[in-house]
């Protein structure tokens, strides 16, 4: 039996819950002008609108929608793979899945009412629902490609997410003055139903698709970011002066003397964080001194609330986009080397084990000695080349690893988990193409900063905690019972043999795995089915790094809750009220959260964006490889893989290997079988591949077996199997010509 017609299914959904819509037979509904279909396709239709809980049969076989009194309001979240998540408001916060089917001309943010499927979940699967309505769009604009339609233009979007075309009305820009296939954004009109065409005015002209710049403005339309600032948030900034007079200074400690340096990655586009370090006896005192924003960032001001809109920086592939104004960021507040600067110092003391002693807070004056970055840094702890950094700091350096290597030793003894996943660099030409791909590098100096960094954070924290003020905290909450289900049974589709069920599970099974190929595939895994962090007024602690208490301070130039702890912690210092109350924080903290998911995602794509982009000009080249790949799952028709290099990830489909025959897939083994129980791959194996096809739109990438001679494209391979068809044919004419030549004689 066929499955009924979609169109059919929302067609009989709307009319029957229609005020007024009286109970009728299904041979009724058929005949009503409004639904137009055959009796068969009406009872179909009505027994799919039964199983999801959407209509229901009562006396006399006559169909009413289904009452959904716990209809519930969400934000709904869209993969890239088609299917919805609906999150739920506090405090219940449950999650929902939404068939790809009912996600319609819904989008990513909004605000919809969905009702809860009478279908119960499997084991380890997340409640179903269906979406009623479309309560608030959170995007108001859209960026794609304009289409000159036969009736009506419209706009294909640009984010894969979205799967519904926009139709454009002739209001605003006329769309004939732009070419078609050219870039443009629309600003949406009032929601409409999931099942109906979004309707849209076009506001503004990108350019052509292949001009340099135009598929990260599509981006940033489309996550809702906005490069420049308002002339009166610019001027505000420009009004401040960058060297500190008498009276910003007075009041301050002074540690212009002290060894204070800073450590970042060498294309940073902000110092925020500086650090010393000093013997006491057999311990040390350890200074983390970060710019101290909040003098020059007052509440309600301008340029605070311009901050506060932005919630954070956002660094994509090709560009920064600030928090503050380019000049507060890169020179004011930035702790460059060799100038005075202010900030906000925590002093800690430790002990010989690293144990922390007692902790100091305030605001001061720093004149960096130097501006290190990891790279630099990584060569002197190896010992590769010690002259590029001066060598007045080299005992520092040195003191530093040994105390941020005792430190990570602690805090992984303690039950941190590390997770840690390489990042991609991508380098791009003057105008936006990607010329290389790499690994980001120094993991010893990177290190070194972020166990000062982490304990900064802890000590402000505790600080805030036990003065019993409203406070932000960096909170991590304990997968749910579901996510441990789930997080188990995808490191066991992995081939691996041990239940991750509690966090000594996890830490049992990252020693197994670390340093081999399946390390990252594992990782990955694992960090999928973890709660995401969050900022809170309740001090829950942070599971992935084992801290009862944890907070963010550390980056006030591009984070705007570290500019609030640091208001807090001032009030604090002086002795004053406390700067916000529980219920500000409260929606400060939700539309933090809310930003911060959105940059992340948005600094995601852009390198996904440009990596596709690498591999496509690459195969116009004809560079299609070898490139080495690692086996991260394996599927029923192939085998994921991901490039050891660029963690580009594609798919080898089984019809492009060179042995034929069948093959078995054991997926809770990781593994591929061939003939007499031959294993032929395995989770973790690193197989050389060629780029067979690069599909930007939909965002794929496609893989075949490297042969040294041989290897083709997708449309190579497509084209030799037309001519092989051919040649089939042809062949195929000849011998049946020569069985008709056999026959005639045999007669």
């Amino acid at each position: 039996m066929n499955d009924p017609s979609p169109s059919l299914v929302h067609r009989l959904h709307d009319f029957l819950r229609r005020a007024g819509s009286r109970p009728m037979k299904a041979h009724d509904l058929a005949a009503h002008p409004e639904i137009g279909a055959s009796a068969r396709d009406v009872r179909q239709a009505l027994r799919e609108l039964e199983r999801t809980g959407k209509a229901k049969k009562i006396r006399g076989n006559r169909w009413v929608e289904a009452q959904a009194p716990d209809r519930v309001a969400g934000r709904l979240l869209i993969t890239f793979s088609g299917y919805g998540i609906v999150i739920t408001d506090p405090p219940d916060s449950a999650e929902y899945f939404i068939p790809p089917s009912e996600i319609g001309s819904c989008m990513e943010g909004d605000r919809v009412e969905v009702s809860p499927a009478a279908v119960r979940p499997r084991a380890g699967q997340k409640q179903e629902a269906h979406l009623i309505r479309v309560v608030e769009r959170k995007i108001k604009q859209v960026a794609g490609k304009l289409v000159h339609g036969r009736y009506y233009a419209y706009v294909i979007p640009g984010d894969p997410r979205m799967r519904s075309t926009l139709h454009v009305s002739e209001a605003g820009l006329p769309p004939d003055s732009i070419p078609d296939g050219d870039i443009v954004v629309v600003a949406l009109d009032e929601p409409v139903s999931p099942d109906r065409s979004q309707t849209s005015r076009l506001i503004q002209h990108l350019g052509a698709p292949g001009d340099p710049g135009v598929d990260m403005q599509m981006l940033m339309a489309n996550r809702g970011i906005v490069q420049a600032f308002e002339p009166g948030v610019v001027d505000a900034a420009q009004a401040i002066s960058p060297t500190p007079d008498a009276s910003a200074i007075a009041g301050r400690e002074d540690l212009r003397d002290w060894i204070i340096l800073t450590i970042d990655p060498s294309d940073a586009k902000d110092y925020d964080d500086a650090i010393s370090l000093t013997r006491t006896g057999d311990g040390w005192e350890l200074g983390v001194h970060i710019a101290d924003v909040s003098h020059f960032v007052t509440p309600g001001s301008a340029i605070d609330t311009e901050a506060k809109n932005r919630g954070n920086s956002v660094y994509m592939v090709d560009r920064f986009v600030p928090m503050l104004p380019k000049y507060l960021t890169s020179e004011v507040c930035s702790l460059r080397a060799s100038v005075d600067r202010l900030a906000y110092s925590v002093h800690m003391t430790l002990d010989a084990d690293g144990e922390l002693e007692s902790v100091r807070t305030g605001r001061s004056v720093i004149h960096s000695k130097a501006c290190l970055n990891y790279d630099q840094v990584q060569r002197f702890l190896s010992g590769e080349d010690a002259a590029e950094i001066p060598e007045s700091l080299h005992p520092t350096l040195r003191a530093m690893d040994k105390l941020a290597t005792r430190l990570r030793r602690k805090r992984m003894a303690n039950g941190s988990i590390d997770l840690s996943l390489p990042e991609v660099v991508c380098t791009l030409d003057d105008q936006g193409t990607p010329i290389s791909l790499k690994r980001r590098g120094a993991a010893q100096a990177y290190h070194l900063i972020e166990e000062f960094m982490l304990l900064a954070n802890c000590a402000v924290a505790e600080r805030i905690r036990a003065a019993g003020v409203p406070g932000v905290y960096r909170i991590h909450e304990e997968p749910s019972e579901d996510q441990w289900a789930q997080m188990n049974l995808d490191v066991r589709n992995l081939g691996i043999a041990q239940d991750v069920l509690s966090r000594q599970g996890i830490d049992q099974v990252c020693a197994l795995v670390r340093d081999t190929p399946q390390e990252y595939a594992v990782n990955l895994a694992i960090l999928k089915n973890f709660k995401r962090a969050i900022y809170s007024i309740e001090c829950l602690g942070h599971f992935g790094l084992a801290f009862d208490c944890y907070t963010h301070f550390t980056s006030p130039i591009r984070r705007y809750p570290d500019l609030l702890v640091h208001r807090i912690l001032d009030r604090l210092d002086t002795r004053r009220k406390p700067a916000y109350s529980a219920n500000e924080l409260e929606v400060l903290c939700l539309h933090a959260t809310e930003t911060e998911r959105n940059a992340q995602a948005a600094e995601q794509e852009s390198l996904e964006i440009k990596r596709l982009q690498f591999y496509q000009l690459a195969l116009q080249r004809g560079d299609i490889g070898p490139y080495p790949a690692l086996v991260v799952g394996v599927a029923a028709k192939g085998l994921l893989l991901e490039l050891v290099e660029s963690l580009q990830r594609g798919f080898l489909s089984f019809d492009t290997l060179p042995r034929s025959g069948h093959y078995r897939v054991a997926r809770d083994q990781g593994r591929v079988y061939g003939g007499q129980s031959k294993v032929l791959f395995t989770v973790g194996d690193v197989l050389d591949v060629a780029i067979a096809k690069v599909d930007e739109g939909k965002r794929q990438v496609e893989f075949v077996p490297w042969k040294r001679e041989g290897t083709r494209s997708a449309e190579g391979r497509e084209k030799g199997k037309r001519q092989d068809r051919g040649k089939s044919r042809g062949q195929g004419a000849g011998r049946n010509a020569a069985r008709g030549k056999r026959s005639r004689r045999s007669r």
